[in-house]
């Protein structure tokens, strides 16, 4: 793939919050909310009586779980928020290079690693003015929309939400 040619060429850096936008995207969130939400209830309940049994009977060590069981709580909730800042930060400072070819999009990053996104195969979410395109191979490349060329900026829309529509049926 040769991106020496600048004409069809774009080149962009995401910002912290693009690639955060893309790494929320990814799903880390969601994969882990219902298993964070039955957790918390389950440590709420447990917090619920420990603290009980302390007002009952005065006993420290009741008081202590309880508190332990709160800490855990956010845990639970600041861990995943955590890896994907870290995940973004990572990321955040290459410099990428794409050229939109009817077949799809070819990707350089600036260490040098390439990756073809065929649009045949291709899954594509947009939030916040940032597209995040996953191929089969669970690779990801997040497209912010103020990189594409206004004169191509339809073109590639269409495509990338006829892509997006395809996976909600």
């Amino acid at each position: 793939m040769d991106m020496t040619n600048p004409e069809g060429v774009i080149r962009y850096t995401p910002s912290f919050q693009e690639e955060l936008t893309g790494v929320r995207l990814i799903g880390m969130i969601h994969t882990t909310g219902l298993r964070a939400i039955i957790e918390t209830v389950i440590l709420l309940v447990a917090a619920g009586l420990f603290l009980s049994s302390y007002i009952r009977e005065q006993d420290g060590n009741a008081l202590f779980f309880a508190l332990v069981c709160l800490v855990l709580i956010v845990v639970v909730w600041l861990v995943p928020e955590l890896a994907m800042r870290r995940m973004a930060r990572e990321k955040q400072g290459r410099t990428i290079c794409i050229r939109l070819a009817p077949e799809g999009i070819f990707r350089i990053l600036s260490d040098g690693e390439s990756r073809a996104f065929l649009y045949d195969g291709l899954v594509a979410e947009q939030k916040n003015g940032v597209w995040l395109l996953q191929d089969g191979k669970n690779h990801r490349l997040v497209l912010p929309l103020r990189a594409i060329p206004e004169e191509k900026r339809k073109e590639v829309e269409d495509r990338l939400l006829s892509i997006a529509d395809q996976k909600e049926k």
